[in-house]
């Protein structure tokens, strides 16, 4: 909601990622933080399993720390070591875009549009033709589909042309 109280104000004279050597380095948190962290988020978990008859909160808490330790003495110690490696080497932090924009983008083929905006999968869009929309037994396929698909495809490239580009407007945000 913070965002609602500021005032943004493009400017067109400084490229996307004009201030990127300014921002400070995001630190490398260390993996048993990391480890207390996901612990923690998974208590609702355990109190709704409990709830519904299953494994006790203590039992499964016992369990998840169990396999946390385990992970951290074999495949986490050696993640965070090549975490640890790209934080000394990355030229702005270890959640470096090149390091990510190819690691979680472009090398994996599951449906990007889907597993992460919400929005396209679950927002009812009117634009979709009634036949198509209200159908109970929609085509696999039809034109407007494709049509879309063709729409979606072209706006992504377009924004990566321009991200490539950095001729993205910067906003300055002021209080």
């Amino acid at each position: 909601m913070l965002f609602a109280l500021l005032h943004t104000q493009a400017n067109p004279e400084l490229p996307t990622f004009h201030y990127q050597n300014s921002l400070p380095r995001l630190p490398l948190p260390p993996l048993r933080q990391t480890f207390d962290r996901y612990l923690q988020t998974l208590e609702p978990f355990f109190a709704l399993e409990q709830e519904n008859g299953g494994e006790s909160i203590s039992s499964a808490r016992t369990k998840r720390r169990e396999w946390a330790r385990q992970f951290e003495d074999d495949l986490g110690a050696k993640c965070q070591e090549r975490l640890q490696e790209l934080q000394n080497s990355a030229p702005y932090n270890w959640l470096d875009d090149s390091f990510w924009l190819k690691k979680a983008y472009l090398e994996t083929r599951s449906s990007l549009l889907v597993n992460s905006n919400w929005w396209l999968a679950l927002q009812d869009d009117v634009q979709v033709p009634g036949p198509i929309r209200l159908s109970p037994n929609p085509p696999p396929f039809n034109d407007w589909q494709l049509r879309r698909a063709a729409w979606v495809i072209k706006r992504m490239l377009h924004f990566k042309k321009r991200i490539d580009q950095s001729v993205i407007l910067l906003f300055t945000y002021l209080l």
